[in-house]
């Protein structure tokens, strides 16, 4: 929305009358004295909007097609553009001075006015999120995108989103909507920005092992030693499955024991078997003590 003029001068008015014509003059025959325009205006982000201006001569003429020349304190928010245009960029204020040109192309830094612009965001309506998988395993990650819309359904840049899980044990989410599934269950993932809530629930399973290895595959001890035993459980898309629900059990504890994390320590001479498993999947591994 455009302020009215703070600036105006009497011959600018007059010379938008249609009973009345202002004198003119061009900056060859009186050299530029002031300018005539809006000191403030308000924009959306996006959005532009003509400048209205008059360059008034010493002798209080308006100057025909002058040249003026502009800068911004901050081009990223508001700028001047060749047409005359005030073009607003992101969210915030800009200081546009204003200088008006002699004959010879030179500047006039006596002949200054400053516009004060200030860019707002569009009215946001709502939050839209990419639609995440159905379903992911523990251990899988993808990332989600929020975007703010307007009235009209159309993107509005500019707005912080902020992240979070309904339940980050079964899935987590970071600043910028990275989203690493953890362990089984149901959650949502909610993006809020200006009151606005928006959110996606997804399903986490847990990873199935189909092939499980244990190293070494036989070991040999001598009474009052320990060994470890380390096993790998891999899932039907060959991933290792992290922190895999492995047990161990010993045949024969007499001749050697075997704790949860797979160190066996050797109790007595002969020879007996460490079962590994996870679900219905084992190996076994020979154990020979002396």
């Amino acid at each position: 929305m455009r302020t009215p003029f703070l600036a105006a001068l009497a011959v600018a008015a007059a010379c938008n009358s249609d009973t009345a014509t202002a004198p003119q003059s061009t900056t060859s025959d009186n050299p530029p004295a002031s300018i005539a325009a809006p000191t403030s205006l308000s924009l959306t982000a996006g959005s532009s909007e003509p400048l209205r201006f008059f360059v008034i001569a010493a002798n209080g003429d308006t100057i025909v097609n002058p040249t003026i020349h502009s800068a911004s304190s901050n081009p990223a928010v508001a700028v001047l553009n060749e047409t005359h245009d005030v073009q607003a960029g992101v969210a915030g204020t800009a200081l546009i001075t204003l200088t008006a040109v002699d004959a010879s192309g030179a500047e006039l830094p006596n002949v200054q006015l400053q516009l004060a612009v200030t860019v707002e965001l569009p009215a946001m309506y709502g939050i839209l999120i990419n639609a995440p998988p159905t379903e992911v395993l523990a251990g899988d990650s993808f990332d989600l995108t929020a975007t703010p819309v307007d009235g009209s359904g159309a993107p509005i840049r500019g707005y912080d989103v902020l992240w979070a899980s309904g339940d980050p044990s079964i899935a987590t989410v970071d600043a910028v909507g990275h989203v690493s599934a953890i362990g089984a269950g149901t959650v949502a993932i909610t993006a809020s920005a200006e009151g606005f809530t928006s959110d996606v629930v997804f399903v986490v399973n847990e990873r199935v092992a189909v092939s499980l290895a244990a190293t070494p595959s036989d070991t040999a001890l001598i009474v009052g030693t320990t060994a470890r035993i380390a096993a790998t459980a891999v899932d039907a898309h060959n991933r290792v499955i992290e922190n895999a629900p492995v047990s161990f059990v010993s045949e024969d504890p007499r001749i050697a024991t075997v704790d949860d994390a797979g160190n066996v320590t050797a109790m007595g001479a002969g020879s007996t078997v460490i079962l590994v498993s996870i679900g219905a999947i084992a190996v076994s591994v020979p154990i020979t003590v002396q």
